[in-house]
């Protein structure tokens, strides 16, 4: 499995820490090089003060700090899963499947639903992967295509959906 190496970066202890911490919370062994990405750059904006903790270890404040993004993290992939459930290409623009989302739902599904329709097979395949909670080396393995072709297409499915104002329910 590839890992990610962060040289001087970040101490070794706090890489295995996210690692053992992922794990316990039920994410994949294919998972892990993407979170540890994510979950790095926060704790390179952390700067542990001792005088300022109450008490706590600098091992207890990043353990929290994983955890905290680890369930974000498990948050927005669910919602994700969930979204992707309810969605149905085929379906009749005046369908329910986003009525939990509020008032604005219903046409936040015929928003997605309309660009979903407009991405190729591919794309749209891509699309679901990233939503089931693969990563762009799981699905660039499945599809047997590079992973910087996949990375780029899912860049580009991004840019789609900012530009016709789906930004918000990329969730992130």
């Amino acid at each position: 499995m590839y890992e990610n190496d962060y040289g001087s970066l970040i101490e070794p202890w706090k890489l295995a820490l996210i690692r053992r911490r992922a794990r316990r919370m039920g994410f994949r062994r294919d998972e892990l090089p993407d979170l540890q990405q994510q979950i790095v750059l926060a704790l390179c904006e952390l700067r542990f003060d001792p005088e300022r903790a109450d008490g706590a270890t600098e091992k207890t404040v990043v353990t929290a700090l994983i955890d905290r993004q680890l369930r974000s993290m498990r948050r927005t992939r669910t919602r994700r899963e969930r979204l992707f459930e309810q969605l149905d290409i085929d379906a009749e623009p005046d369908d329910d499947a986003f009525r939990d989302l509020g008032e604005e739902g219903a046409d936040l599904g015929v928003d997605v639903r309309a660009a979903l329709a407009e991405l190729s097979d591919r794309d749209r395949a891509i699309c679901r992967a990233l939503a089931d909670g693969e990563t762009i080396d799981g699905i660039a393995r499945q599809q047997r295509r590079s992973w910087h072709t996949i990375k780029t297409r899912a860049e580009s499915i991004q840019r789609r959906f900012e530009q016709i104002g789906l930004h918000g329910w990329l969730g992130h």
